[in-house]
């Protein structure tokens, strides 16, 4: 065999293999004989259905099916599985245990404190936004759509970084139920049930309710019978219609309604006779015995706070010190949190609530 003819054959192998990957899309839509074929992603990330194969945006999609076979519960859980989006219960880091001020973050772009209308993220359900980015429970969603880089032009100003867009299952005309429960340690539960079914020949409705309970590993050292630290709460109810008067014509209504109830963070402070020594100019760690009373460290000012000591080398792990340290003492009953907020009373805030008047 000459080489001309070798590399011809060559040539026409790796022709033919570069051919492949480009046809297989193609062969795959048509169904096989065993009925297997590609599901096609529909979004609508533009305001109108179109395949998430030819839309030329950064889209993570996630179907039904995807939210069921990945255990999907909260924001965290699509956190986890789509690149380039982060999402945190407290914006900056604070260490806050509530959920109050919950911050989406797309692509590391940090907008003016990265909460509320000028976070650059916004979180929306069937395309109207939800200040807060409270999700609503997964058993209603049929998709959701993770849209990263600048969405203003579909979803305004305030989604200039990106945006989340949960879309709702159309409640069935047929009477049908669903019930859900999980259980898992720290006496930590989710459990919802949902109902479905018609109200004429036009219209259905679908009512959820939720139960989430997340909790506390620590005991809270002020109220160690009854408070957890890091604990965290949701009752929730969800009602969704549908009116449809025409084939060409569909209005739905989703009104969703929540309380969560979270308790203090599980922090840990260590006090002074844990700190080993001083850091020096040269960045190395001083023991006590071998420097001064109020040598300043490096960087601080001699006898200041700072000054009397650090962590030199490993910092201790949580295991070795004991329980009721790993708080605040967080006192959040009724009388605690009037005192604060209202002993002396602050004209600011207005009368003293009915529930921390007592």
């Amino acid at each position: 065999m000459s080489a001309y003819t070798f590399n011809k054959k060559i040539a026409a192998a790796v022709a033919s293999a570069l051919l492949v990957p480009l046809t297989l899309p193609a062969l795959a839509q048509q169904p096989a004989d065993d009925g297997f074929a590609l599901e096609e992603i529909v979004v609508t990330a533009r305001k109108v259905e179109e395949n998430l194969m030819t839309v030329p945006m950064a889209i993570t999609a996630f179907s039904s099916k995807d939210i069921e076979a990945a255990g999907m519960k909260t924001l965290n859980d699509v956190m986890r599985m789509t690149p380039s989006f982060n999402f945190v219960n407290q914006f900056g880091g604070s260490g806050r245990n509530d959920r109050s001020t919950n911050s989406l973050v797309f692509r590391g772009l940090y907008i003016s404190g990265n909460a509320g209308l000028s976070a650059g993220g916004l979180l929306f359900i069937d395309g109207a936004p939800v200040i807060g980015a409270q999700p609503p429970s997964m058993v209603d969603i049929d998709r959701i759509e993770v849209l990263k880089g600048p969405q203003s032009a579909y979803f305004g100003r305030s989604a200039f970084a990106g945006a989340i867009n949960f879309i709702t299952r159309d409640p069935s005309q047929e009477f049908k139920g669903r019930i859900s429960a999980e259980i898992s340690s720290w006496d930590s539960h989710d459990a919802s049930l949902s109902v479905e079914g018609g109200l004429g020949e036009n219209a259905s409705a679908r009512l959820t309710l939720r139960s989430f309970d997340r909790g506390g590993q620590y005991t809270n050292a002020a109220f160690p019978a009854t408070d957890k630290l890091g604990a965290q709460s949701t009752k929730s109810a969800a009602l969704t219609v549908l009116w449809k008067p025409t084939d060409s014509l569909s209005i739905k209504s989703y009104i969703n309604a929540f309380k969560d109830d979270d308790g203090p963070p599980a922090q840990l402070a260590l006090k002074s006779e844990s700190f080993t020594g001083r850091v020096d100019a040269n960045g190395n760690c001083v023991p006590f015995s071998q420097a001064p009373s109020g040598t300043a460290a490096l960087g601080q000012t001699a006898n200041s706070r700072a000054s009397f000591g650090y962590v030199c080398g490993t910092v201790p792990r949580i295991g070795s010190f004991q329980k009721t340290l790993i708080s605040g003492d967080w006192d959040t009953s009724p009388a605690a949190t009037s005192a604060a907020l209202f002993n002396p009373p602050n004209p600011a805030l207005g009368p003293v609530p009915a529930d921390l008047a007592g």
